[in-house]
Formats: structure tokens, C-alpha cells, sequence
């Protein structure tokens, strides 16, 4: 078989493909440049590049985390508690600053508005950690820290997330298997981590149940299933992200499983015996 080398320069990115290289796109030069979105970005929604439907199941996507955050500033408002865990606000936060303000999703200027308004979210929910986020803390060192820890996690996430990107890692889907990015992986890598310290937070023998609701825990697995389901739309064999969003689903279940299970008013009760917490009003159908 012939050595089917060439190169290819695809909006300013220099690309060498072939079997020589393993059939794998190799970085040669600017390995930044796939990041600006491509023309059919500045429209409302981006049909030059993507199908109506892949567009509909990511805007369910956002409609579901928009509702959960919905929640979650809910109960700030109302118990001074941040129901996200900490260290997953933090990541949040830094992921929504450097998906609104150093790079764009090409999905057209509706869905990127959709990104700014979770930023803007986002920015509610942080100055509900600064001022109650201690609540979750059970250790005295990192307590008395807590601010300044809070400040150095944005800057990490951020800086992680950053160059995650800028480098070529954050992959996604687009012309060639490459995307001018919409921060999949490292949306993922938050989620996973969410998704996991909020069964852990539950689970706390210190956790008021009340605190969690059934608004931010189906509202999270819709909109990560959505998300999910947008990845295997648009590209089936991306065994990363399909792998992530499998794991997610099964412990968003898990999450949502333990608040049904800690807002039965039967079960609120036992563990008000032990641990002085009141049953969570409105009791096992309450979902705010």
C-alpha cells in the first residue's frame, strides 16, 4: 500500500495526515488556531456545521443544568447553603469564565449566550460559597483557610482548563474529528467530580437533607444525558466521552436515589435521631 502523506492547512492549522502517521492527525504548527470558530458560528445556530437535532438536544442540555442551577440558588436564597460542593464550584466557575471569555463554542450565538448566562450563574453561586461554603467544611485547618483556598481553586481550574484547551486537548467533533472546541472533555472531567462529592455530601453523617433537592438532582441528570446523548450523536466512536457519560448517568441515579431516599419523611426521621437535623419540610415530594 502507497505512503499516503499530505499536508493540509485547515483555517490557519497546519496538519499532517496519513498512513505514515499512523492514520492520526499529527500537530505541526499553530496548534492553537483550531479554536476560532468557523463561519457558520456567527449565525443564531450554527446549521451550516451541525443538524437541527444535534442543536435541540444541546439546548435540552442547558435547559436541564439551567434548571438545577435554578435550585441551587434557591436554597442559597433561602439556607445560606451552597448545595454544589465546593471544589465543583470552583471548577465551574473557572470553566465558565474561560468558555465565555477566551474561547468559543462554534455552535452558533444562541448556545454561547447559553454559556455566558451560566457564567453569570455561576458568579451567584461563587459569592454564595464565599459568604456560606464553610458550612460544608468539617476540617478546622482548611475552615479557617477557607477564602483563600477558594481563590487559589478558581485560578487552578482556570489555568488547567486554559491550557487543556489552547493545547489541543479539550477535543470534540467538527471537520477532519477536530473541533474548534465547546470544552466537552473538560466539561466532563467537572462533571464526573461532581457527580461523585455529591453522593459523598449526602452521605455526610452532618448533612441536613433539606439542603438537597430533587430540582438540582434530576436537573443535572437531564442535562448531562442530553449532553451525553449530543456526543453520541455526533460522534459515536469517541470512547472517552461516551466512557464519562455512562459513569455520570449511573451516579447521578445514585444521587437522585439518595435524595428520594433521605427526604422520605420515615427515613428524615431516623436520621434526625442521630444527627439533630429536622425532616426536610414538604417531606419526599417536596422539590424545591
Amino acid at each position: 500500500m502507497p505512503d499516503l502523506n499530505a499536508t493540509i492547512e485547515l483555517s490557519g492549522m497546519m496538519l499532517q495526515v496519513g498512513q505514515a502517521a499512523g492514520q492520526h492527525i499529527v500537530w505541526t504548527a499553530d496548534t492553537t488556531s483550531w479554536i476560532a470558530p468557523g463561519p457558520g458560528a456567527a449565525m443564531w445556530f450554527n446549521t451550516k456545521d451541525y443538524t437541527w437535532p444535534l442543536l435541540i438536544v444541546f439546548m435540552a442540555s442547558a435547559v436541564g443544568w439551567l434548571i438545577a442551577y435554578g435550585s441551587v440558588v434557591h436554597i442559597i436564597v433561602r439556607d445560606k447553603f451552597v448545595q454544589i460542593p465546593a471544589i465543583a464550584v470552583m471548577g465551574n466557575l473557572a470553566w465558565e469564565f474561560v468558555w465565555s471569555f477566551c474561547f468559543k463554542n462554534p455552535l452558533g450565538v444562541v448556545p454561547r449566550l447559553g454559556y455566558d448566562l451560566w457564567f453569570l450563574v455561576d458568579v451567584f453561586i461563587f459569592i454564595g460559597l464565599w459568604r456560606y461554603g464553610v458550612k460544608q467544611i468539617s476540617t478546622p485547618l482548611i475552615a479557617r483557610h477557607f477564602r483563600a483556598i477558594t481563590v487559589f481553586g478558581v485560578l487552578a481550574w482556570g489555568f488547567g482548563i486554559y491550557f487543556l484547551v489552547s493545547l489541543g486537548y479539550d477535543l470534540g467533533y467538527g471537520a477532519m474529528g477536530i473541533d474548534r472546541g465547546y470544552g466537552a472533555l473538560s466539561g466532563y472531567i467537572l462533571n464526573l467530580m461532581m457527580s461523585t462529592l455529591f453522593i459523598t455530601q449526602i452521605l455526610k453523617p452532618t448533612s441536613d437533607p433539606k439542603h438537597f433537592t430533587l430540582l438540582v438532582a434530576y436537573g443535572k441528570m437531564f442535562g448531562t444525558a442530553f449532553a451525553t446523548l449530543f456526543n453520541i450523536m455526533a460522534q459515536l466512536d469517541n470512547t472517552l466521552l461516551l466512557a464519562a457519560g455512562i459513569v455520570v448517568f449511573i451516579l447521578d441515579w445514585v444521587f437522585i436515589a439518595l435524595v428520594h431516599h433521605f427526604r422520605n419523611p420515615a427515613n428524615a426521621a431516623k436520621r434526625a435521631d442521630t444527627t439533630g437535623f429536622t425532616v426536610a419540610s414538604g417531606g419526599f415530594l417536596d422539590w424545591r
